[in-house]
């Protein structure tokens, strides 16, 4: 017994040696875990960090910089060079660096050739570890003297190449490995929608800035042909209103017919180039003004005299009505711009009542005047109106029904009647009719970005 019981104490001792040993050994390789996840996590936060560097930069070239400086510290390598792929995707072109040498910025080469066309082409990474002596090498002489080990991974977005990030280190430099290759795919996951973001950003406000350029040339354009087609159109009509009335010898009946129908298609064409003119001074920010006091009952008798041609060709089946309040105010205005946009709002009144009564209210009160036309026409759908007062936009009514009109005379009317301090609102039923009304403040100020030329006293 005991020699069976030293037996078993010696049994017993050689396992809680091996016991201790295996607990050593577990607690020393549960420490070397902790300690590359440790590295691991650091890694991963470093790559996070870089990342958000780069988010913050808007700017394509500022944002491949940053990411080649952080690759190389990430890494701890010695070069690092990003290459885009060119829009016709033949060529790749080094878009930032960190060579101290300046030529190199902005060097391109063939898509096949090089280290980056390769991993473009093939789209897998790739380690070189002697790469002057790599036979893929384009030019021994003009390679990065800190690169003479490579390692290059592809940028990709949506599964397509953009281009390719290449690091280098020196010969006596630790040589690249599989964990350096992975953390550099990881940075290049992480930064290609961040590049492929700048570079639509880049090419958004190149276009952007192109548009602006052709809006400026459109407008300038605009301006110059409209301004040269008025003076002769004018001159046109005033002698065919000199032929009509027998000024250069004597007409019949059916050539004053003739002669009316064509000053009336003259007179409309001139009123499409002067609000083609207005529209180009109004996106130029050229549209002036010229404030002075004025009689609005002047201006009002006007404007209706004007319309006058539009009640005759409806036949009698549309009414104009005129509900003015008496003793009107002297109101400071340019009377020329607000005639303008009664005439509007006359015009298309008429134009859309195919049968009743356009009815024009004016009356004032607190400091301000109050203009209103109502007609008992076809209304707006309610899901035209958001597009109501935008340039060269009409109703699909309109359209349907042929009615004249080009979508120019109540945006015009909006900015005109905002220029005099004033609002313009509509109110409007499908298939009943529609009321525009506008006010203007009897002693309006100049608003801001609403150019006038002068104020003229009383």
């Amino acid at each position: 017994m005991k020699k069976n019981l030293a037996h078993s104490y010696e049994e017993l001792s050689r396992w809680s040696r091996t016991l201790e040993k295996r607990v050593t050994e577990r607690t020393q390789e549960l420490q070397i875990a902790r300690e590359e996840a440790d590295a691991n996590a650091g890694e991963l936060r470093a790559v996070y960090d870089a990342s958000l560097s780069v988010v913050t930069a808007f700017q394509l070239v500022a944002v491949l910089q940053t990411l080649a400086e952080r690759v190389v510290a990430l890494l701890e390598a010695s070069y690092c060079g990003i290459w885009l792929l060119s829009d016709d995707q033949t060529e790749l072109q080094l878009v930032a660096t960190t060579s101290p040498d300046p030529t190199r910025l902005n060097m391109t080469m063939n898509v096949n050739e090089g280290l980056a066309g390769r991993a473009v082409i093939e789209n897998s990474p790739i380690i070189v570890a002697d790469y002057l002596s790599w036979s893929g090498t384009v030019n021994r002489r003009l390679s990065e003297p800190a690169m003479q080990q490579a390692m290059v991974v592809p940028l990709t977005y949506m599964n397509k190449p953009m281009g390719a990030v290449v690091v280098g280190r020196k010969r006596d430099a630790r040589a690249f490995d599989e964990n350096d290759q992975r953390l550099l795919t990881l940075f290049a996951n992480l930064a290609s929608p961040m590049v492929r973001n700048a570079q639509l950003y880049v090419q958004r406000d190149s276009a952007m800035k192109e548009a602006e350029r052709a809006n400026t040339v459109k407008t300038h354009f605009l301006a110059s042909v409209t301004h040269e087609l008025r003076t002769p159109l004018n001159l046109i009509i005033n002698n065919m209103d000199f032929m009509r009335v027998g000024m250069f010898g004597d007409v019949n009946d059916d050539q004053v017919s003739r002669l009316n129908q064509t000053i009336r298609s003259a007179e409309h064409l001139l009123y499409l180039i002067n609000d083609l003119l207005d529209v180009s001074k109004i996106e130029a920010g050229e549209m002036q003004l010229t404030i002075q006091q004025a009689d609005i009952s002047i201006i009002i008798d006007d404007a209706v005299d004007s319309v006058q041609s539009l009640l005759e060709s409806k036949e009698d089946q549309v009414t104009l009505v005129t509900d003015i309040a008496p003793d009107l105010p002297m109101v400071t205005m340019d009377g020329r711009r607000i005639r303008q946009v009664l005439i509007n709002l006359l015009s298309n009144a008429i134009k859309f009542t195919l049968e009743g009564e356009v009815r024009l209210i004016v009356t004032h009160d607190d400091g301000h005047l109050n203009i209103a036309v109502k007609d008992t026409g076809m209304g707006i759908p309610e899901d035209e109106l958001d597009k109501l007062f935008e340039s060269f936009e009409r109703t699909n009514r309109a359209k349907q029904l042929g009615i004249e009109g080009t979508g120019l005379g109540l945006p015009i009317s909006k900015h005109l009647v905002e220029a005099h301090g004033g609002q313009i609102t509509v109110q409007t039923e499908f298939g009943v009719g529609s009321t525009f009304s506008f006010s203007l403040p009897l002693q309006p100020q100049p608003q801001i970005n609403k150019p006038v030329t002068s104020f003229i006293a009383s």
